[in-house]
């Protein structure tokens, strides 16, 4: 069996990128013990070898901020025309581009219902092929663009491209044989398209996620020193985007409760501060993007989590890998770690302060005692979200759809 394992942008990241590399990284550490599964991946550097000359792509760029800054200023009503338009060039010019003849694959597993009806519209898969959808997306693709749209305030889009952002979703998931999300408990954001209430459910299979263990390049002490943290504070760390879908003004309003109340305790924040900023404090500390992820939860005692709508965070498994305890909002995949039974996985209602202090005020007090590592959390990460069980699980998944469709 052939897979393309489609994903234009595999690199070691969030989202379905992210995912797809930590497939990529076990699937060439293992290949040779699992049978007769080819997998296939788009080759990166495809995209390198005839880049535009820089001044060139710089030109480019400048006239396209030009033209946004023009429309948002003058003619903020055709905004969303513009980045539909836009949208659908890019996904029509990297569709083309990458999957060629779509009959060199018995199955193609794509990340993104958008890549998928892009395919669709350019006639590039056939009947035969199998098709696997997993859309990596807290709530429809089509919504999530559109509360992207409203940060950058964009308050007004037509019926007609709603509708046809709609329908993008719609024909992936019609088409799709089979559609993978993480736990059952991804599904709720679903749940409000009415669309997917019709979907038929045998269509729907499950997949948990898993990754590689977080990288630590950089002692514990070292990054408390380079961000003047005593070594004897007790460290919060949040790494992500800063909006109102991950619950960030949650996590500020949790911040500054407890950052009154206790003057051992301290936040260090990695994500780019927009469209939310950070808190003014002291011992409120905003690093940034960082490519160090693993070195910053290291440095921590605490991970926190106050996601509105979950899919299946990465950051928390990530964070499990390093033995961290973690406090979550109790909604989407994050309720998939309750059937695990740790007692340093603390739950709070989301969109909720009051209870998410209660529940980090909890966390705060254990690691005083377990000194900022969670035995029974890192245990939880090996036995069911390594490379190797995940990968194991991915191509079990991947045969069994395939045969019960040949068969």
């Amino acid at each position: 069996m052939r897979v393309l394992v489609y994903e234009p942008n595999v690199k070691p990241t969030g989202g379905p990128s992210g995912y797809v590399y930590n497939i990529k990284v076990a699937y060439d550490a293992l290949k040779e013990k699992l049978g007769d599964t080819e997998l296939v991946f788009i080759n990166n550097s495809e995209d390198t070898e005839n880049p535009q000359p820089q001044k060139a792509q710089q030109r480019k760029m400048s006239l396209k901020k030009h033209l946004r800054k023009t429309l948002k200023t003058m003619f903020p009503m055709f905004l969303p025309h513009y980045y539909y338009y836009s949208l659908q060039k890019k996904l029509t010019g990297t569709i083309k581009k990458h999957i060629g003849n779509a009959i060199l694959y018995d199955v193609i597993h794509f990340h993104s219902t958008f890549n998928l009806s892009a395919a669709l519209n350019l006639k590039l898969i056939n009947s035969e092929t199998i098709v696997i959808l997993t859309s990596h997306s807290p709530v429809p693709a089509h919504i999530e663009l559109l509360d992207n749209w409203q940060t950058m305030n964009i308050r007004y889009v037509p019926k007609s491209i709603y509708n046809r952002l709609e329908l993008l979703d719609k024909k992936a998931f019609e088409r799709a044989y089979k559609i993978i999300f993480p736990c059952e408990e991804a599904l709720e954001g679903y749940m409000k398209w009415e669309f997917f209430k019709t979907l038929d459910r045998n269509k729907i299979v499950f997949l948990a996620t898993g990754t590689r263990q977080l990288e630590v390049t950089e002692e514990r002490e070292s990054i408390r020193k380079k961000y003047q943290i005593p070594n004897e504070a007790v460290v919060v760390t949040y790494i992500g985007r800063h909006n109102q879908i991950k619950g960030y003004d949650i996590i500020k309003q949790v911040g500054k409760e407890i950052l009154e109340k206790y003057n051992d305790v301290h936040f260090l924040i990695g994500g780019k501060e927009e469209p939310i900023t950070g808190l003014q404090h002291p011992r409120w500390i905003e690093i940034g993007w960082t490519n160090e992820p693993g070195n910053i939860i290291n440095a921590s005692d605490i991970f926190i989590n106050a996601n509105r709508e979950t899919y299946f965070d990465l950051a928390v498994i990530e964070a499990i890998s390093l033995g961290k305890p973690v406090v979550l909002s109790e909604t989407g995949g994050n309720k998939y770690f309750k059937r695990f039974g740790s007692s340093e996985i603390y739950y709070h209602s989301p969109d909720n302060v009051e209870t998410g202090v209660l529940a980090l005020e909890k966390a705060i007090h254990d690691s005083r005692k377990n000194k900022g590592f969670s035995q029974q959390n890192y245990s939880i990460f090996l036995e069911n979200f390594s490379l190797e069980v995940f990968l194991r699980r991915y191509i079990e998944l991947l045969e069994r759809v395939y045969y019960e469709l040949r068969k």
